[in-house]
């Protein structure tokens, strides 16, 4: 008669334990390697160093660091542990002898779980205790060990408590680990594909923006939210310990769910692929929708990207997903059947999922959002950024001709979508050539015809706090950039004004002072393809700045963007560039950097004074250093 309550079943725990140890001491053994005797060796190699204080705080960053690697490895710990303690589900002898034991299987669910995952924390605890104890007088705080403590403990409450739930959908114990896996990264993969299918057919749509569900995959959630961030002062502050820990009480709700799947579990269930009969039809969509979405994103991405565009991409497209969906369904079909005859199929499910394909491809390409179109008013609009490190722009009178730009992208969506047919023939009518231009020879090998492209990344920040996002790629003569008239010509025009340039030249958040400056040098590009260097310390950069950068640039002789190596800007440039780096060191929050790479043009005279009197650099414009290039490429070929 089985036990009316819940409880911890001792005996049980203790025939596991004696089974089981092994695994537990293994996983203690690892634990010992990577914590103590891996910080005690990291000590002696640097014994030299007589910067304690840095050392003090390397110290404590890198015991961090191994807390949140700890957090990462649960994912495998985890999933071996549960494999172990309930390998008996997906065996039919072991599954009927367990199931005949006078416990209730909430008790036993129970028993199983703590049996096994208090060993795992109390090695993780005795780990952080030793290695302590071990350290002591290095400067290594307790609290840099509590972390480390944590970040394993929160690691393996939510990564075992997922792998128990996923133990509970499947009855075979080969697949369990596959289902596992993919249910840790479906989020962030699907996400992306769908992602990549969808930009393929929207006009403007940023490919990669994102990702929105990536907490829904946990082992790219954590290496992207959870860090350390070493101080001014060489002092080590953690960020991401709330996102550990929520994932931590995830995992104990899924560990309720898995008890409560297998209060439910048939025993019959061994051997199949999926454990819960309402879950088959779900399993049929998902595997359909992802497959779609996959082999849609890669098929297209590897084979078709660069030759096929506008309404025959979305033709294409559509293919694709149907294709991908309908293979998904067989394939999910017969693993569930266990056999290769699944005819009749359950047809109606697999045509929903394709016509939801095939509308997404509608949707996408006919713009029924009014996506594409999409401007945002313009007092509704902050500012508007070009990447990162292009310029951005406040002032209404710029905004306002952003705005006007972009609908001119808008409205010649025929033309820069891609590299479709109408550029080509253009192409080939401006450059009379009898052999059409290849989409190749558009985009990488763009000097041979003197076809160049250039991609537009637009941000819009918005008043009430939210973005708007999109991504061109406009492709463009030589003759162009110098053309008013054109788009090209229109955008340098915008990006040269003195809110452009002073963008980027003071944009960075981090001010040019001594004490922010990481490095600068002044490289000069020799015609071998090799950089002669001059490195400059902090007062000289300061100088440099302002003496003759700063007015350089506000005469408009400075920071300028080129677009494109045309003839005639290689005739403007030097091979000479500024390189400055500069990072926040007092900032105790967040470790930030600012980086800028200055071309140095024939006209910014007191730059060029500057190095003239202050270092023994020659330069020369570009335009020469290319034709000595291909002079020697001449040579080279006539050797060769």
């Amino acid at each position: 008669m089985k036990s009316d309550r819940l409880s911890f079943n001792i005996a049980i725990a203790q025939d596991t334990l004696r089974r089981c140890w092994p695994l537990w001491a293994a996983y203690l053994v690892y634990l010992i390697i990577t914590l103590p005797i891996s910080i005690l060796s990291y000590i002696r190699m640097n014994t030299w160093v007589e910067d304690i204080t840095w050392l003090t705080g390397d110290l404590n960053s890198r015991v961090m660091t191994l807390g949140i690697h700890q957090a990462e490895a649960a994912i495998v710990i985890g999933m071996l542990t549960v494999m172990v303690l309930f390998g008996y589900l997906y065996n039919s002898r072991g599954n009927t002898l367990m199931n005949t034991l006078p416990v209730r299987r909430e008790s036993m669910f129970l028993t199983l779980y703590l049996t096994g995952l208090i060993p795992l924390l109390l090695c993780q605890f005795l780990t952080m205790l030793l290695t302590a104890l071990l350290t002591r007088g290095s400067g290594i705080s307790m609290q840099s060990y509590l972390i480390w403590f944590a970040c394993s403990a929160f690691g393996m409450l939510f990564f075992y408590g997922f792998s128990c739930f996923c133990a509970m959908l499947t009855g075979n114990l080969i697949v369990l680990p596959a289902v596992y896996a993919v249910l840790n990264l479906t989020a962030f993969a699907l996400e992306s594909c769908v992602n990549s299918c969808v930009s393929t057919l929207v006009y403007g749509m940023p490919d990669g923006k994102g990702p929105w569900l990536a907490f829904l995959s946990p082992i790219v959630y954590i290496d992207h939210k959870v860090m350390t961030l070493v101080n001014p002062d060489y002092t080590v502050s953690f960020k991401g310990l709330p996102v550990l820990a929520a994932y931590a009480l995830a995992g104990l709700v899924f560990a309720v769910f898995a008890m409560l799947m297998y209060r439910k579990r048939r025993m019959e269930s061994v051997s199949d692929l999926v454990a819960v009969q309402v879950l088959k039809p779900i399993f049929r969509i998902c595997m359909a929708v992802g497959t779609a979405f996959v082999c849609g994103a890669f098929l297209f991405s590897s084979f078709f990207n660069t030759i096929v565009f506008g309404a025959s991409a979305a033709w294409l497209m559509g293919v694709l997903l149907v294709l991908g969906a309908a293979l998904g369904w067989i394939a999910a079909e017969m693993l569930i059947r266990r056999s290769v005859r699944i005819f009749p199929l359950p047809w109606k499910g697999l045509a929903a999922v394709c016509a939801c394909c095939i509308l997404t491809v509608v949707i996408a390409e006919t713009d029924l959002t009014g996506y594409e179109k999409r401007i945002p008013d313009l007092q509704n609009v902050e500012n508007v950024s070009l990447g990162m490190d292009v310029c951005t722009f406040r002032e209404p009178e710029n905004i306002a001709a952003m705005e006007a730009l972009h609908q001119e992208l808008i409205d010649k969506k025929d033309i820069y979508d891609g590299g479709n047919a109408e550029f080509m023939k253009a192409a080939n009518h401006r450059l009379n050539g009898p052999v059409p231009i290849s989409t190749k020879e558009i985009g990488m090998d763009a000097y041979a015809r003197e076809i160049f492209q250039y991609y537009i990344p637009l941000t819009y920040h918005l008043t009430d706090g939210t973005t708007l996002d999109r991504y061109y790629t406009v492709r463009f003569y030589p003759d162009d950039v110098d053309n008013p008239d054109t788009t090209i010509g229109r955008l340098v025009t915008l990006l040269n004004t003195r809110e452009g340039i002073e963008s980027r030249m003071f944009g960075g958040e981090i001010p040019l002072e001594e004490k922010n400056i990481n490095y600068a040098e002044i490289d000069v590009e020799t015609a071998s393809g090799g950089w002669t260097q001059k490195r400059l310390t902090q007062r000289e950069l300061v100088d440099l700045w302002e003496s003759a950068m700063v007015p350089d640039a506000e005469d408009g002789n400075l920071c300028l963007l080129t677009i494109a190596d045309t003839e005639n800007n290689l005739k403007t440039q030097t091979n000479m560039r500024i390189e400055v780096s500069l990072q926040d060191f007092q900032n105790s929050q967040e470790q930030r950097y600012w980086y800028h790479s200055f071309r140095v043009f024939t006209f910014s005279d007191r730059c060029l004074d500057w190095i003239r009197e202050n270092t023994d650099l020659e330069w020369t414009t570009m335009a020469a250093v290319r034709e000595e290039q291909n002079l020697l490429e001449a040579q080279y070929a006539a050797v060769g």
